[in-house]
């Protein structure tokens, strides 16, 4: 009955038959050359020594089979006893802790790589926030003293308030990032010009430009109609976007920006490109750009200044808007 319920066998079709009918055909031969060895040095195998061999159920499915084997001495022959289990189950649970313990394995490194991460940033957000600091506070101290002339205390506090509006900048994208993540971030939707945003955020990133020489160039295409989004928060990402592009382009490079319009299932759609030619992006990188706290260069001494927090808000800012972002290139130095 037993071998009926493993094998779906019933007595009549297995009484008479060689038992190879239930082993794959595939394996018989293998099965036979190890039966072959067994019978000539028979010993005492049991249940659970790790004799498991597959055995095939009359609708041709496979199972995992444990096997003994007793040699027994009957009328001066040697007579084999051979008893089965169907260790299916045994098999699975084999194989979802395997499974566990590799998801166990890939959370620890995700926790691991988290704490790294979280590390890199706590040391970058140290370096960001006081690097503009020691600006002020050297310059107000040079001003308290006041031996500088005129001139040179307009330029100290130009310096002062530009340090101050980049610390304030670090502070928003904080904030902005704690808003987003408790969804507490508010939108004020607004028919709107895609075009007059765009003019108006290139016009607030136009003195960066100009200090490397960089030359922002226009393609607005007419479109048809408005589109729904929040002013300030379409601003906020057009110039995340703009000063990104300024701050990985070199002197005398171009920064280029087009709207067109895509039909969409809707109707249709504003698309706004900004492309540069810059230092590129390594195809390791490019899926991680939008993600929070990433740079290229996660080092607190590296070139380039900021938290890698502007291309997530962004992506978080257009998902917001019903949008879709994606970054292209051709790779580092391209």
């Amino acid at each position: 009955r037993q071998l009926e319920k493993i094998f779906d066998y019933s007595a009549g079709e297995l009484l008479g038959q060689n038992y190879s009918v239930l082993i794959p055909e595939a394996q018989r031969g293998q099965h036979a050359a190890a039966q072959a060895a067994f019978m000539a040095n028979p010993i005492q195998r049991g249940i659970g020594s790790g004799l498991c061999i597959i055995g095939r159920r009359k609708d041709g499915v496979e199972v995992p089979i444990d096997i003994s084997l007793s040699p027994i001495e009957m009328d001066s022959r040697k007579v084999i006893t051979c008893t089965i289990r169907d260790i299916s189950e045994l098999r699975r649970m084999e194989i979802e802790r395997e499974e566990l313990l590799v998801r166990e394995q890939k959370l620890r490194e995700q926790a691991e790589q988290a704490n790294r991460l979280k590390d890199q940033f706590l040391a970058t957000l140290s370096h960001e926030l006081r690097t503009p600091l020691t600006t002020i506070l050297a310059w107000a101290q040079i001003l308290r003293m006041g031996r500088v002339d005129a001139e040179k205390a307009k330029h100290g506090i130009s310096i002062i308030e530009a340090n101050a509006a980049a610390q304030g900048q670090l502070i928003d994208d904080l904030l902005d990032v704690a808003r987003i993540s408790s969804d507490k971030l508010s939108l004020n939707f607004q028919e709107l010009a895609p075009a007059n945003v765009i003019r108006v955020a290139v016009d607030t990133v136009l003195w960066l430009a100009e200090k490397k020489n960089i030359s922002m160039e226009l393609n607005l295409d007419p479109i048809t109609g408005h589109v729904l989004a929040d002013p300030t928060r379409l601003h906020q990402m057009l110039w995340n976007l703009l000063t990104n592009a300024i701050k990985f382009t070199p002197n005398n490079g171009k920064v280029t920006v087009h709207l067109s319009e895509t039909p969409s299932s809707a109707g249709k759609n504003a698309r706004i490109q900004i492309s540069d030619n810059g230092k590129g992006i390594s195809p390791d990188f490019l899926p991680q750009i939008f993600k929070k706290f990433t740079q290229a260069d996660s080092s607190t001494t590296r070139k380039y200044g900021g938290l890698g927090l502007g291309m997530s808000i962004v992506s978080s800012l257009v998902k917001l808007h019903k949008g879709t972002i994606t970054a292209d290139s051709a790779g580092e130095g391209k």
